[in-house]
C-alpha cells in the first residue's frame, strides 16, 4: 500500500512537470512578458466580482420564469467564468484594482474562449455540479438526484481542495503569477489603466 501510495504523489509530479515543460515551450512564442501582481490587489480584484456576480444574480432571480430555470449559484458561477471579457480583460474587479488580463501571443484582450478557459479550471467544476443539478430538477426520480448529489458533490469539493491551493500558491510564489488557468488560456494579468469606456470586448 504504502508503495502505491508513494507512487501516485510521483506521478501526479511527473505529470505536472510535463505540462509544465509543455507550458514554458508554449510561452516561448509569446510577445508579452507576464508581471508579478501584488496577491492582495488580486485577491480584491476577485471580492469585488464576487460581490458584482451576486448582485447580478439577486437581479436576475427577481425575473419571472427565469428564476425557475435557474438558481443565484448558477448566476453568480457563469458570471465568474465570463467576467474577464469586459472592459478589455479587466471586468469590474480588475478595472478597479488597476489590473487586465492580456492574451500573451498578441498583447490583446483575451478572447471569450480564452476568458472560459482561464476560469473554468477552478470555477468550471462548480458550474458543471450546479447545472447537472438544475438538469435533475425535471427529472422525476429523487433516488437520481439523491445518488449523483451524494457523488459528485465530493468529488467536486475534492476538486476544490487540491486546485484552489495550486492556483493561490502560482499566483503569490511565481514571478509571472501565471495560474494554470492562465498557462492553458495563454493569458496573463497586467498592470493597467482603469478604463470604463467599453464594455465588451473589440
Amino acid at each position: 500500500m504504502r508503495e502505491k501510495s508513494a507512487a501516485a504523489p510521483r506521478g501526479l509530479m511527473a505529470k505536472y512537470a510535463e505540462f509544465q515543460a509543455w507550458a514554458d515551450e508554449r510561452r516561448s512564442h509569446a510577445v508579452v512578458e507576464p508581471e508579478h501582481i501584488e496577491a492582495g490587489r488580486r485577491g480584491m480584484a476577485l471580492g469585488i466580482d464576487f460581490g458584482a456576480a451576486f448582485f447580478v444574480s439577486m437581479i436576475v432571480m427577481m425575473i419571472p420564469f427565469v428564476n425557475r430555470a435557474v438558481d443565484a449559484n448558477f448566476v453568480m458561477l457563469t458570471m465568474m467564468c465570463v467576467r474577464d471579457y469586459f472592459y478589455g480583460g479587466r471586468g469590474l474587479g480588475k478595472n478597479l484594482m488597476g489590473l487586465r488580463v492580456v492574451d500573451i501571443f498578441n498583447g490583446q484582450a483575451p478572447s471569450f474562449k480564452a476568458v472560459l478557459i482561464r476560469n473554468a479550471v477552478y470555477i468550471g467544476p462548480l458550474l458543471l455540479l450546479e447545472t447537472l443539478n438544475l438538469t435533475l430538477r425535471f427529472i422525476p426520480l429523487p433516488q437520481l438526484t439523491t445518488i449523483v448529489s451524494q457523488l459528485a458533490n465530493p468529488l467536486a469539493g475534492l476538486y476544490l481542495l487540491v486546485i484552489l491551493p495550486v492556483e493561490c500558491y502560482r499566483s503569490y510564489r511565481r514571478e509571472d503569477s501565471m495560474r494554470l488557468g492562465d498557462e492553458l488560456a495563454g493569458t496573463c494579468v497586467l498592470e493597467a489603466d482603469t478604463d470604463f469606456t467599453g464594455f465588451l470586448t473589440k
